[in-house]
């Protein structure tokens, strides 16, 4: 029996110092995973805030490309209507702008194809608004 007592002895606390080896070496691996856990839950969270600002940021940026398209459309539509413009169709305005520019009364004629009158009043009333102004 004493074999048995003493194997007993040794056996016992070899047994129990393996178990609670294993014991700690589960607890730091279950430690570890908690943080690997929550460094992940930490990035998750970071990226959710980065996916909802880049949503936000293309919702914004797809308002403009529309606002953008609706003013292009606009001006093709301008720009369609000036090129049907009846091309003989005067352009006073044009006219009063060259006079402004200091060009003569010939060149505006040339310029806007008009007659002589028209360039003449056109440069009369340029000097008229010149000198109320």
């Amino acid at each position: 029996m004493s074999e048995y007592n003493l194997l007993l002895m040794v056996f016992f606390p070899t047994v129990l110092v393996l178990i609670a080896f294993t014991i700690l070496l589960f607890r730091k691996q279950k430690d570890a995973y908690r943080e690997e856990i929550e460094s992940a839950n930490k990035r998750i969270t970071l990226l959710e805030s980065d996916l909802r600002a880049v949503g936000a940021g293309a919702i914004g940026v797809g308002q403009r490309l529309l606002q953008v398209e609706q003013r292009l459309g606009a001006t093709i539509d301008k720009q369609e209507a000036l090129e049907q413009r009846d091309p003989s169709a005067v352009s006073y305005t044009e006219a009063g702008k060259l006079f402004e520019m200091g060009a003569s009364t010939r060149e505006v004629m040339e310029n806007c194809h008009i007659s002589s009158a028209e360039a003449h009043l056109i440069e009369l009333m340029h000097r008229k608004g010149k000198t109320n102004a």
